[in-house]
């Protein structure tokens, strides 16, 4: 191993050990920490910021929930529509009278079908003898079930009064839907039709 010392040296290797020594010294940036920072804070308040919204479907667990719950409301309300009671009420002038029907579905599986008859006369009208008022349901096999009930003879109706008759027939009884005719009296023509579905 050799050792050598300046003096050993000549001017030429000296000067290459002092330009290796410079190579070899690590390169120093000056700057100051405190401005470069400054410099960024300023950039970050040009940017403009858009607002965040928040978007509530974002997360598959909430649009999953969502997608359910409307589910849910459209069989609910399938099936209220494919199985609600009936709800009908028709009204008819004629004669000095105020003829109305009204068939609901009520608890226990029953509907129940009024016929009523309103005096619209000023006049007190009797009715002498009796009035038939007969209910005929036709299913869509042409299958026809009839119910009759009798408004008495001697009724007395004064102005604005009104006598009714009512059938409480059981649903189980009844076809799904058929077409409903109110004959009143011996005419042979229906006062009311219309398609009901019990």
């Amino acid at each position: 191993m050799n050792i050598f010392r300046d003096s050993d040296m000549t001017d030429d290797e000296k000067r290459d050990i002092e330009d290796n020594e410079t190579i070899e010294q690590p390169v120093k940036f000056h700057y100051d920490r405190e401005r470069r920072l400054e410099k960024l804070k300023r950039l970050r308040r040009d940017i403009p910021k858009t607002p965040k919204r928040r978007r509530f479907f974002a997360k598959k667990r909430t649009r999953s929930l969502l997608i359910i719950l409307i589910d849910l409301i459209l069989i609910a309300a399938a099936y209220y529509l494919l199985t609600r009671p009936a709800n009908v009420y028709l009204e008819k002038e004629g004669e000095g009278l105020l003829y109305e029907l009204n068939i609901n579905g009520i608890r226990g599986k029953r509907v129940l079908i009024g016929f009523t008859v309103t005096s619209l006369s000023e006049d007190t009208i009797v009715f002498s003898e009796p009035v038939i008022v007969t209910v005929k349901l036709t299913d869509r096999n042409n299958n026809v079930l009839t119910y009759q009930r009798t408004i008495e003879s001697g009724t007395i109706l004064r102005p604005d009064e009104s006598s009714s008759v009512a059938f409480l027939l059981a649903e189980d009884e009844l076809p799904g839907s058929c077409v409903l005719d109110i004959y009143y009296g011996n005419s042979t023509l229906p006062l009311f039709t219309r398609n009901v579905r019990f």
